[in-house]
Protein backbone atom coordinates (compact mmCIF):
# COMPACT_ATOMS: atom_id res chain seq x y z
CA UNK A 1 0.00 0.00 0.00
CA UNK A 2 2.86 2.40 -0.80
CA UNK A 3 1.82 5.84 -1.34
CA UNK A 4 -1.58 5.26 0.30
CA UNK A 5 -2.61 7.07 3.66
CA UNK A 6 -5.59 5.23 5.11
CA UNK A 7 -7.70 7.63 8.10
CA UNK A 8 -9.24 5.76 10.80
CA UNK A 9 -11.71 6.33 13.68
CA UNK A 10 -9.68 4.81 16.37
CA UNK A 11 -6.55 2.79 17.41
CA UNK A 12 -8.62 -0.30 17.69
CA UNK A 13 -9.54 0.33 13.76
CA UNK A 14 -5.54 0.89 13.21
CA UNK A 15 -4.77 -2.08 14.75
CA UNK A 16 -6.92 -4.16 12.83
CA UNK A 17 -5.54 -2.87 9.89
CA UNK A 18 -2.37 -3.28 10.46
CA UNK A 19 -2.86 -6.93 10.57
CA UNK A 20 -3.56 -7.00 7.07
CA UNK A 21 -1.27 -4.52 5.79
CA UNK A 22 1.39 -4.51 8.14
CA UNK A 23 3.16 -1.22 6.55
CA UNK A 24 0.19 0.97 6.01
CA UNK A 25 0.72 3.99 7.06
CA UNK A 26 -2.78 5.23 9.02
CA UNK A 27 -3.97 8.44 10.80
CA UNK A 28 -6.27 8.34 13.35
CA UNK A 29 -8.96 10.92 14.13
CA UNK A 30 -9.99 9.88 17.33
CA UNK A 31 -14.07 9.35 16.75
CA UNK A 32 -15.76 12.77 15.69
CA UNK A 33 -13.04 14.86 18.55
CA UNK A 34 -11.58 15.40 14.94
CA UNK A 35 -9.15 18.32 15.01
CA UNK A 36 -7.66 20.77 13.34
CA UNK A 37 -4.06 19.37 13.14
CA UNK A 38 -5.60 15.99 11.92
CA UNK A 39 -7.48 17.98 9.07
CA UNK A 40 -4.22 19.43 8.21
CA UNK A 41 -2.10 16.78 8.32
CA UNK A 42 -4.58 15.06 5.98
CA UNK A 43 -4.59 18.05 3.79
CA UNK A 44 -1.08 18.07 3.31
CA UNK A 45 -0.57 14.47 2.58
CA UNK A 46 -3.23 14.31 -0.27
CA UNK A 47 -0.92 16.04 -2.28
CA UNK A 48 1.62 13.70 -2.92
CA UNK A 49 -0.43 10.59 -1.66
CA UNK A 50 -3.37 8.29 -1.76
CA UNK A 51 -5.60 9.30 0.73
CA UNK A 52 -8.70 6.48 1.75
CA UNK A 53 -11.77 7.01 4.18
CA UNK A 54 -12.17 4.19 6.39
CA UNK A 55 -14.87 4.88 8.82
CA UNK A 56 -16.90 3.09 11.03
CA UNK A 57 -20.50 2.57 8.85
CA UNK A 58 -22.56 4.90 11.65
CA UNK A 59 -23.47 8.59 11.85
CA UNK A 60 -20.19 9.67 13.43
CA UNK A 61 -18.09 7.49 10.90
CA UNK A 62 -20.39 9.56 8.37
CA UNK A 63 -19.72 12.78 9.75
CA UNK A 64 -16.09 12.72 9.92
CA UNK A 65 -16.22 11.14 6.01
CA UNK A 66 -18.04 14.57 4.96
CA UNK A 67 -15.82 16.87 6.88
CA UNK A 68 -12.54 15.63 5.24
CA UNK A 69 -14.24 15.15 2.42
CA UNK A 70 -15.35 18.83 2.03
CA UNK A 71 -11.76 19.84 2.57
CA UNK A 72 -9.77 17.47 0.90
CA UNK A 73 -11.07 16.62 -2.75
CA UNK A 74 -9.29 13.62 -4.06
CA UNK A 75 -10.38 11.12 -1.16
CA UNK A 76 -11.33 7.65 -2.00
CA UNK A 77 -14.05 6.16 0.21
CA UNK A 78 -13.59 2.52 1.81
CA UNK A 79 -16.96 1.08 2.90
CA UNK A 80 -17.66 -1.76 4.82
CA UNK A 81 -21.09 -3.36 5.48
CA UNK A 82 -22.94 -2.21 8.65
CA UNK A 83 -23.32 -6.04 9.26
CA UNK A 84 -19.95 -7.09 8.69
CA UNK A 85 -18.83 -4.29 11.77
CA UNK A 86 -21.01 -5.37 13.62
CA UNK A 87 -20.33 -7.49 17.41
CA UNK A 88 -22.53 -7.14 20.72
CA UNK A 89 -24.28 -4.32 19.15
CA UNK A 90 -20.86 -2.31 18.83
CA UNK A 91 -20.35 -0.98 14.54
CA UNK A 92 -16.43 -0.18 14.24
CA UNK A 93 -14.12 -1.30 11.97
CA UNK A 94 -12.24 -3.19 14.56
CA UNK A 95 -15.23 -6.01 14.49
CA UNK A 96 -14.89 -7.13 11.15
CA UNK A 97 -12.83 -9.72 9.74
CA UNK A 98 -9.69 -9.50 7.81
CA UNK A 99 -10.76 -10.36 4.60
CA UNK A 100 -13.58 -8.22 4.63
CA UNK A 101 -11.63 -5.10 5.76
CA UNK A 102 -9.26 -6.27 2.50
CA UNK A 103 -11.82 -6.41 0.40
CA UNK A 104 -13.17 -2.76 1.39
CA UNK A 105 -10.11 -1.48 1.34
CA UNK A 106 -10.15 -2.24 -2.80
CA UNK A 107 -11.61 0.57 -3.32
CA UNK A 108 -13.12 2.46 -7.03
CA UNK A 109 -11.83 5.77 -7.89
CA UNK A 110 -13.81 8.84 -7.71
CA UNK A 111 -15.17 9.50 -11.49
CA UNK A 112 -17.58 11.86 -11.11
CA UNK A 113 -19.16 10.43 -14.18
CA UNK A 114 -22.21 8.35 -15.14
CA UNK A 115 -25.19 7.95 -17.69
CA UNK A 116 -27.36 6.81 -14.97
CA UNK A 117 -30.48 9.78 -14.99
CA UNK A 118 -33.70 10.07 -12.05
CA UNK A 119 -35.93 8.78 -14.88
CA UNK A 120 -33.64 5.30 -15.06
CA UNK A 121 -33.62 5.35 -10.87
CA UNK A 122 -37.57 5.34 -11.26
CA UNK A 123 -38.05 2.90 -13.84
CA UNK A 124 -35.73 0.18 -12.21
CA UNK A 125 -37.32 1.33 -9.00
CA UNK A 126 -33.79 2.76 -6.70
CA UNK A 127 -36.47 5.87 -5.81
CA UNK A 128 -40.21 6.67 -5.87
CA UNK A 129 -41.09 2.63 -4.92
CA UNK A 130 -42.50 1.70 -1.37
CA UNK A 131 -39.08 -0.96 -1.15
CA UNK A 132 -36.98 1.61 -2.95
CA UNK A 133 -34.72 1.83 0.32
CA UNK A 134 -34.09 -1.60 0.03
CA UNK A 135 -33.29 -2.03 -3.05
CA UNK A 136 -31.31 0.81 -3.20
CA UNK A 137 -29.62 -0.73 -0.10
CA UNK A 138 -28.97 -4.27 -1.54
CA UNK A 139 -27.74 -1.89 -5.10
CA UNK A 140 -24.91 0.08 -2.83
CA UNK A 141 -24.14 -2.76 -0.96
CA UNK A 142 -23.40 -5.12 -3.98
CA UNK A 143 -20.78 -1.92 -5.20
CA UNK A 144 -19.47 -1.68 -1.65
CA UNK A 145 -20.08 2.28 -1.89
CA UNK A 146 -22.17 2.91 1.51
CA UNK A 147 -25.45 3.94 2.10
CA UNK A 148 -26.90 7.24 0.74
CA UNK A 149 -30.51 8.32 0.30
CA UNK A 150 -32.40 8.74 -2.78
CA UNK A 151 -32.08 12.38 -2.47
CA UNK A 152 -28.19 11.57 -2.70
CA UNK A 153 -28.27 8.59 -4.45
CA UNK A 154 -27.70 9.70 -8.38
CA UNK A 155 -24.17 11.96 -7.22
CA UNK A 156 -23.26 9.03 -5.17
CA UNK A 157 -23.47 6.60 -8.17
CA UNK A 158 -21.67 9.49 -10.29
CA UNK A 159 -19.11 9.93 -8.24
CA UNK A 160 -18.28 6.00 -7.73
CA UNK A 161 -18.82 6.28 -11.87
CA UNK A 162 -21.52 3.59 -12.01
CA UNK A 163 -23.21 3.49 -15.51
CA UNK A 164 -26.40 1.82 -16.42
CA UNK A 165 -24.59 -1.06 -17.80
CA UNK A 166 -22.84 -2.28 -14.54
CA UNK A 167 -26.47 -1.82 -13.11
CA UNK A 168 -27.97 -4.11 -15.74
CA UNK A 169 -25.04 -6.77 -15.06
CA UNK A 170 -26.13 -6.56 -10.86
CA UNK A 171 -29.66 -6.91 -11.57
CA UNK A 172 -29.37 -9.89 -13.62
Amino acid sequence: MKNTVIVVEGIHDASKIKEVYKDAYIIITNGTSLNDDVLNEIITLSKENEIILFLDPDYPGNKIRQIISNKVLNVKHAHLKRNLAKKDNKIGIEHAKLEDIKEALNVRPLVNNTDIDLEFLLEHGYIGSNNSKEKRLNMLNHFNIGYVNAKGLLKKLSLFGINRKEIYEYES
